[in-house]
């Protein structure tokens, strides 16, 4: 598997815990210290992964979100990512992601930047 399958794998992982709000397959896929910059709840925001996730817990994600990968960046170790994410709480969202393969975790979410359009 090349190191953009794999990535591409991981964002399929992202989509599909994002569409099930599971907090738990979330939680696994971002490191513990991952950074969040963007739009959450209207505020802008810059910091931890965290809020994010209190976010997705306490607000639902539409049933007709889907989502589709833009455009992947991907070295060895290390890669980024662009999503469109449509009916994210309601509106069309622009994430990107950035990735790092760590040697005793595997890939790992390390930054989720989001704005809505």
């Amino acid at each position: 598997m090349t190191t953009e399958d794999e990535i591409r794998a991981l964002l399929a992982r992202y989509i599909d815990a994002t569409a099930r709000r599971d907090l738990s397959q979330m939680r696994a896929l971002f490191h513990e210290n991952a950074a969040f910059s963007g739009t959450l709840g209207g505020r802008s925001l810059v910091g931890s992964i965290y809020p994010f996730f209190d976010h997705l817990a306490q607000n639902e994600v539409y049933s007709t979100y889907e989502a589709r990968i833009v455009a992947v960046s991907a070295a060895k170790g290390s890669g980024g990512a662009r999503i469109e994410e449509r009916n994210l709480f309601g509106a069309t969202v622009d994430t990107f992601l950035h990735m790092v393969r760590f040697d005793d975790a595997g890939w790992q979410i390390t930054a989720k930047l989001s704005r809505p359009r």
